[in-house]
C-alpha cells in the first residue's frame, strides 16, 4: 500500500469513527449520556479509534493534510487507551463527542476533497 492509500484509509477511519460518536450521541441530552454506562463506553472507544487514525494520519506526511490540535488527539487518544475503570470522567467524554468530534468533522469537510 503506497503513502497516498495508507492516508486515504486512516483518514476514512477517521472520519468512520467520528460519524459513530456522532450516530451514539445525537438527540441525547447530556443527562441521558451521563446515565447510559453502555454508550459512555461505546462513544470512548470510538473516540480512542478516531484519535488513533488521526495520530496515524499525522505520521504518514511531513505536511499536515490538515490543520488539527495533533498532539493532543494523540494525548486525548493515550488517555482513552490507558484509562482503567472509571479513570475518564463521563463529562469529558460528553465534551469530546458533543464538541471536538463535530469540530474536527467541519474542519475535515471543509479542507479535504471527497475523493
Amino acid at each position: 500500500m503506497n503513502n497516498t492509500e495508507q492516508r486515504r484509509k486512516y483518514l476514512d477511519a477517521l472520519v468512520d469513527s467520528l460519524n459513530r460518536v456522532k450516530r451514539f450521541t445525537d438527540g441525547l441530552k447530556r443527562q441521558d449520556f451521563m446515565q447510559n454506562e453502555l454508550v459512555i463506553y461505546a462513544t470512548m472507544k470510538a473516540l480512542q479509534d478516531a484519535y488513533s487514525a488521526a495520530i496515524e494520519l499525522s505520521r504518514l506526511s511531513h505536511k499536515k493534510p490538515i490543520k488539527l490540535d495533533w498532539e493532543g488527539l494523540r494525548k486525548k487518544r493515550n488517555k482513552f487507551a490507558h484509562s482503567i475503570g472509571d479513570d475518564i470522567e463521563p463529562d469529558f467524554v460528553w465534551q469530546e463527542a458533543t464538541v471536538t468530534a463535530k469540530k474536527i468533522l467541519k474542519i475535515i469537510e471543509e479542507n479535504l476533497p471527497d475523493s
